[in-house]
């Protein structure tokens, strides 16, 4: 769980500096609904980087 000084820093840079803490960061803040905390940028980078090469099963 991210500490409360993490969740005072600035994202993107906790996210070139420590990207662990970086993750803990953003989990916390969609756990708790903090959407101004979310690092979008880098979190939808992230997603998209990591999604994988064949197609997600339809959601029914």
């Amino acid at each position: 769980m991210a500490t409360a000084q993490q969740l005072e820093q600035p994202t993107t840079d906790l996210y070139e500096r420590d990207f662990l803490a970086w993750t803990e960061n953003q989990a916390e803040a969609l756990r708790t609904r903090q959407v101004g905390a979310i690092d979008w940028v880098n979190l939808l980078e992230e997603e998209v980087c990591n999604m994988p090469d064949k197609p997600l099963p339809p959601i029914n």
